[in-house]
């Protein structure tokens, strides 16, 4: 049975070598649990680098890891590759190690209740074994699945070691990505995105959206203060 055959029910295109490779491989049986904790990051850092081609922002899609073997992939919840051809990734529909020439730089999983163990395992060991830089781990729980609330490791030789985790004055956990240059802090519904450098907090769609509202009411409140002063 050929690889297209035995999944039917999924859209495949081609690489050169004829191998056929799923475009959307693994079933994500927490997927409504996870979308809008994952919305809110992708909106942020999508915004954040959309002016630049050589940064590929994308989750939900397949990092396949070994050529001729479409079995071999997995698909983070979100995940950040710098100094590559996005638009060549885009038509391609996966992210292929071997034809990008080097793996994601940064890595998301979000915890869910089937999805814990395999993020705290077998893919932390994966993601350290085809070299992606930094893997973060967002419990909104706090800890339920886990056992913590956000945890960010840095590969070093080989294996990962921990960002030190600081606690706000608020008891809220974050720490400092350096892929990103930004600081990441736990939130119950999402993730907080915090630049150290202009030292302004990243706003979602959301936020904005808030945000506009605010300053559209503040003018009208002008406009009519003027009006009545004649």
């Amino acid at each position: 049975m050929t690889a297209k055959t035995q999944h039917a029910f999924l859209p495949y295109r081609p690489d050169n070598s004829g191998v056929f490779y799923p475009e959307r491989p693994d079933e994500l049986p927490d997927a409504m649990y996870q979308f809008p904790k994952l919305t809110h990051t992708m909106d942020i850092l999508l915004w954040r680098y959309e002016d630049r081609p050589d940064v590929l922002v994308s989750g939900d899609n397949a990092i396949y890891y070994e050529q001729d073997n479409p079995r071999a992939h997995r698909s983070p919840d979100g995940f950040i590759a710098f100094g590559v051809d996005r638009n060549a990734i885009w038509k391609e529909n996966g992210y292929k190690v071997w034809e990008v020439g080097k793996p994601p730089d940064w890595v998301l999983e979000i915890a869910s209740p089937s999805t814990a163990r395999v993020d705290l395992g077998i893919k932390r060991e994966i993601y350290a074994g085809i070299g992606v830089g930094e893997y973060w781990r967002y419990d909104a729980s706090g800890g339920d699945y886990y056992g913590e609330p956000l945890a960010g490791e840095y590969l070093h030789g080989g294996s990962y070691r921990r960002f030190e985790t600081q606690i706000s004055a608020d008891g809220v956990a974050w720490a400092h990505s350096p892929a990103l240059n930004l600081d990441i802090h736990w939130g119950e519904v999402r993730l907080h995105y915090f630049d150290p450098v202009i030292k302004e907090w990243l706003l979602g769609l959301r936020e904005t959206q808030i945000e506009l509202q605010e300053a559209q009411r503040r003018i009208r409140g002008l406009e009519e203060e003027l009006r009545q002063r004649g």
